[in-house]
């Protein structure tokens, strides 16, 4: 009778079956990573080499800003309570954030989501009084150019510290707006202004809500989503967001 061989191992097809890490640390030595952002060679860390990682970890400033003080081009209430920004939007990270955005580096996005996560921790953050975080959401044709809702892949990072879910179905975009890069704070406002509808399946009365996006400069765009929640019966909304310009 011949026996058939069971081998995993077998010549011709050596890395088919090894673990997905020992697949993944033989790539790595072949190819060592190279850093996203100063283009060094490193051996441990994902994305950007641990000096990099080290430079964004000490330029971080954690700060908390509210509508009425901080950002005065809202011509309507703010519907938003305040908004956690973590960095200043300086060269560093505006490299950072190109690459998330518009090189497909979306899992360098969840990299920092896990570091704001961190960061809220640290700050004593209440995440067990949250209900949802949802990301700004992309028009559907912008999204389905890009691949991926980079504000979705932060708050996946988030989602992985504070254990709070990701909520991307509640929310969309009825109108593709234009890019607010560029445009004035009064084009800014009328730019976002009724771009957002609640998608019908969405239940969000009486619910707190974290909104999270990549930048915030006027706020403009925040609370264009946050009004479209709170007329539906949202208790409480904050928002986090990456960055924030020097305007």
């Amino acid at each position: 009778m011949k026996i058939k061989n069971t081998r995993a191992f077998q010549i011709g097809k050596p890395l088919l079956y090894l673990p997905r890490s020992l697949i993944q640390a033989f790539l790595d030595f072949i190819y060592p990573p190279v850093c996203l952002v100063c283009g060094n060679r490193f051996e441990q860390g994902k994305w950007l080499c641990p000096d990099c990682w080290e430079e964004i970890q000490g330029s971080a400033k954690p700060g908390l800003y509210f509508p009425e003080m901080d950002f005065h081009f809202l011509h309507e209430k703010g519907f938003f309570e305040s908004v956690y920004v973590f960095w200043d939007f300086d060269a560093l990270l505006e490299t950072c954030i190109h690459k998330i955005k518009y090189e497909g580096m979306k899992h360098l996005g969840s990299a920092f989501g896990e570091r704001i996560g961190l960061f809220l921790s640290t700050l004593g953050f209440a995440f067990g009084e949250w209900d949802a975080l949802v990301p700004i959401p992309l028009h559907r044709v912008r999204e389905r150019e890009r691949g991926y809702n980079q504000s979705e892949w932060i708050a996946k990072g988030i989602s992985r510290i504070g254990e709070i879910p990701v909520c991307t179905d509640w929310i969309f975009r009825k109108r593709a707006t234009q890019s607010q890069t560029g445009l004035s704070k009064k084009e800014r406002l009328e730019n976002v202004r009724n771009a957002f509808a609640l998608k019908k399946s969405a239940s969000v009365k009486g619910k707190s809500i974290l909104l999270v996006d990549d930048v915030v400069t006027t706020g403009a765009t925040m609370n264009a989503c946050a009004k479209v929640l709170k007329e539906k019966g949202a208790e409480r909304i904050v928002g986090i967001a990456l960055a924030r310009p020097f305007i």
